[in-house]
């Protein structure tokens, strides 16, 4: 809770044990949230979010309410009732991390993977040429792109998705962002297509992907 409760006041630049107005939503939200993702464990060291946990709250929306009203019997009480309907509210209305990270409290860690030598030539043509030759072959249209990804193993859709990420600037972070981008593209349609016949297995390595890689900008073609 304490740990809740610093992150809070480093957010928004004040000391939580001053200005304690909103330390009863605060920590209502979070138990109630990790009473949700934390239902088959039995152990947990803080109330704050990752974003894959985030990334999968988002996904799991329609059995949320459900699962909370009967695990948390004590918000049949009138007044728990009506916190607890303003946070589903809250977040039903969410479409990406970025925005629940205005509600609840979300850990952030963000890596970007650099080359500690300068790539060789000839080794980017061994490991890397054909499958981005694949990514900028735009003259394929959206059902051969899409009969292509189904013979793609998980990592290189993985990849493509960097790709893409990275040269049209986007900040998805999870699985949640990339299916509910609105940028109208043919490619991302397919990539967006891809994503929502993921197992929750993929999803969570996706989104442990999408979080803790960046590629880095082109030196060259």
């Amino acid at each position: 809770m304490v740990n809740t409760l610093e992150t809070y006041s480093e957010k928004l630049g004040f000391d939580y044990t001053i200005d304690v107005n909103n330390i009863y939503d605060i920590m209502f939200n979070q138990w109630i949230v990790f009473s949700f993702l934390k239902k088959d464990s039995q152990y947990q060291d803080t109330l704050e979010m990752t974003d894959k946990e985030a990334a999968f709250l988002l996904s799991q929306m329609e059995h949320f309410q459900t699962f909370c009203l009967s695990a948390n019997p004590f918000i049949k009480h009138e007044y728990y009732k009506k916190t607890f309907i303003r946070l589903y509210d809250r977040i039903n209305r969410c479409d990406s991390v970025k925005q629940l990270s205005h509600i609840l409290m979300i850990r952030t860690k963000y890596e970007q993977m650099s080359y500690l030598n300068i790539l060789d030539g000839n080794k980017y043509q061994e490991e890397a040429h054909d499958i981005y030759d694949l990514y900028l072959n735009h003259s394929l249209d959206r059902k051969a792109w899409m009969k292509k990804m189904e013979k793609l193993s998980f990592s290189v859709v993985i990849l493509l998705i960097l790709f893409y990420k990275r040269d049209n600037q986007t900040e998805w972070c999870s699985w949640n962002d990339i299916v509910n981008d609105s940028m109208e593209d043919a490619f991302l349609e397919v990539l967006k297509s891809k994503a929502k016949g993921c197992s929750l297995e993929e999803m969570e390595l996706m989104n442990d992907v999408l979080h803790q890689i960046k590629l880095p900008m082109i030196d060259f073609y």
